[in-house]
């Protein structure tokens, strides 16, 4: 579904859907996160950039901060805001069918929680998870676990671009400066996360491993 999306050329009509004008040359990218110091930072980036951004902000909890960011009291779905070369376009919360082909017409998701995590993984694109924060910090180990299968195969400058990116935006500062490192590795990353989701296929899927280990056990 996602190639055959892709394959057509249908994210123009489905961003329209959302009340979304493409803009044209603009990286395409995504922020649905919890509340995060991190984002002003990177919202300075973008809109400072050398090319144009396009961000398509979905309704939930990181609204305030890009609202504060803005200078505006608030930001509802259906707004649009200019900011130097940054294109803010807040969306309506979605289906997970719709937030699915929002991953798959960007170039760049940032993502929070679980689902949204994994869906991002399948999107084919470079990514940031925003994970949930545990007590004693628990997560940062969940969170380098989860880095020490991903980066496997990447350069060294990739992986420390990667890392530094996520470990900004899970602590909330420094994400600037981390975006700059990262954009100068995005196309490795991008291959990277294409090649990703192919060996995440080739697992093959859960519920059919369980039944052939039950089934050549018996």
């Amino acid at each position: 579904r996602r190639d055959d999306f892709r394959r057509e050329g249908r994210a123009a009509a489905f961003l329209a859907s959302l009340g979304v004008r493409l803009e044209p040359e603009a990286r395409l990218l995504s922020l649905f996160a919890y509340e995060n110091g991190a984002v002003a930072g990177w919202l300075d980036a973008l809109a400072c950039d050398s090319r144009p951004n396009q961000l398509l902000v979905p309704e939930g909890r990181v609204l305030g901060d890009v609202a504060g960011w803005l200078g505006e009291p608030a930001a509802a779905a259906g707004q649009r805001f200019v900011r130097g070369t940054l294109t803010l376009d807040v969306v309506r919360f979605m289906t997970q069918e719709e937030y699915d082909q929002l991953l798959w017409c960007c170039d760049f998701n940032a993502v929070r929680g679980e689902e949204s995590f994994i869906r991002a993984q399948w999107a084919g694109r470079p990514l940031v998870w925003h994970i949930y924060p545990q007590e004693d910090d628990a997560h940062w180990v969940k969170l380098g676990a989860f880095l020490d299968l991903y980066c496997h195969g990447l350069s060294a400058p990739a992986e420390a671009a990667l890392r530094g990116f996520w470990r900004a935006w899970n602590s909330g500062e420094g994400s600037a400066a981390a975006w700059r490192a990262l954009l100068g590795q995005y196309d490795e990353l991008l291959a990277h996360a294409e090649q990703w989701t192919g060996k995440q296929v080739a697992n093959g899927d859960l519920a059919g491993k369980l039944v052939f280990f039950h089934t050549d056990w018996l």
